[in-house]
């Protein structure tokens, strides 16, 4: 006890401005609180359900300290506020060791695809830049995206390693959940905890036992944003793949379906909250799962209006949108502008067959060409005016 209350000083000593004391003991900085808070937004108090720790990668200080919660303090004055959210289908985020209860025998480095630490330490560095370099919109604009929704990611441990091990993911929190997929790959969601406070999270499960048919869950995510106090919800989404044939389509169709009864159901109990839902939906936006999700008079496809010819998979010499951004038209504030496909050259190269240019992917075949991914990132701006007088 004595040590503990020596290092506590000592702490306190050199970081004094970053931590603050609790009853007994030292407790987090107030910007790694993100397990059960109330936030003071806008002279009101918003009290927050408390999650699950395991999904934040704080156990150690669920253990160790007492959270305590940050105050986010608005200034006396009147300006635009802007929140990039963005979404990225991650194409194998697989860790380098085996699972004995999933399918990734081939990422590991004995396996077909010689997954190694390094080729997984080059994918997580060249998502970061990728992000960077979304968030550059000139010289003197940034704007790192509030929310990252992922797809086809093993599990935490690569999430913790991927906002963990490089300076610009320690500006992230992540939420995960396993999900009975045969693969192993799961939806998960990155967050600015200065930005976006998130009081529920839990997965939807759409998988069909009785048909044998595993597939991922809709990751579900409510929560403030802090700098205008508006509520979000967010949906993270990956369809079957269009590898499953008709039965897959059938199943697009159903989890589509789901996916439209949980938007509605969230907008009618709250119609002043942004409902968002993105992800990699497997069909385009004029496939009937898409229709029956999307009506453009309740919810809105942001992709449905980008040009033909454009997307965001290439296949066989073909675009499409599969990575769509989609939100209820209900009275929040904040309302969604166009959305953007990512086309940075870094993530393209050229195809000499088809001529043009498609994603440079990690492995074509089981050849490792050192890319990042399949699929090309989406991001879209949601800008209110916010009142800070």
């Amino acid at each position: 006890m004595k040590l503990r209350i020596v290092l506590s000083i000592l702490i306190a000593a050199l970081y004094p401005s970053q931590w603050v004391w609790g009853s007994d003991f030292l407790s987090l900085p107030q910007s790694e609180s993100t397990i059960s808070r109330n936030v003071e937004v806008g002279g009101g108090l918003v009290e927050s359900e408390p999650l699950v720790p395991t999904v934040f990668g704080l156990e150690y200080w669920e253990q160790h300290s007492r959270l305590v919660a940050p105050k986010f303090h608005m200034s006396d004055s009147l300006r635009e506020e802007i929140y990039r959210f963005a979404f990225f289908n991650m194409e194998n985020l697989f860790d380098t060791w085996r699972d004995s209860l999933h399918n990734d025998e081939e990422f590991t480095p004995q396996g077909s695809r010689h997954w190694t630490h390094k080729r997984l330490s080059d994918k997580m560095n060249l998502f970061w830049k990728m992000v960077a370099a979304m968030s550059q919109d000139d010289i003197s604009v940034v704007h790192y995206p509030a929310i990252i929704g992922l797809v086809e990611v093993e599990n935490e441990w690569v999430l913790q390693t991927l906002c963990r091990s490089y300076p610009l993911g320690r500006r992230y929190q992540w939420i995960h959940f396993e999900s009975p997929d045969i693969r192993g790959v799961d939806c998960a969601m990155l967050y600015d905890s200065t930005r976006f406070v998130p009081f529920s999270a839990y997965p939807i499960r759409v998988s069909d036992s009785a048909s044998a048919f595993y597939t991922r869950d809709i990751l579900s995510v409510g929560g403030v944003m802090t700098a205008s106090g508006d509520t979000a919800f967010f949906f993270v989404c990956h369809f079957p793949s269009r590898l499953g044939g008709v039965r897959a389509e059938r199943h697009r169709q159903k989890i589509a379906l789901l996916l439209r009864h949980s938007m509605d159901s969230l907008s009618f109990l709250h119609p002043n909250a942004l409902v968002m839902a993105m992800g990699d939906f497997n069909c385009g936006p004029r496939s009937t799962a898409m229709q029956i999700l999307a009506d453009d008079s309740v919810v809105c496809n942001l992709m449905a209006t980008l040009p033909r010819g454009e997307g965001t998979h290439y296949y066989r010499g073909y675009w499409d949108y599969l990575d769509q951004f989609l939100y209820s038209r209900n009275k929040s504030p904040l309302q969604p502008l166009q959305a953007t496909v990512f086309r940075h050259p870094s993530l393209l190269i050229d195809d000499p067959r088809h001529q043009g240019s498609k994603p440079r992917r990690t492995f074509l075949g089981y050849r490792y060409q050192g890319g990042l991914s399949d699929h090309l990132p989406i991001y879209v701006d949601c800008k209110r005016l916010v009142d800070h007088r």
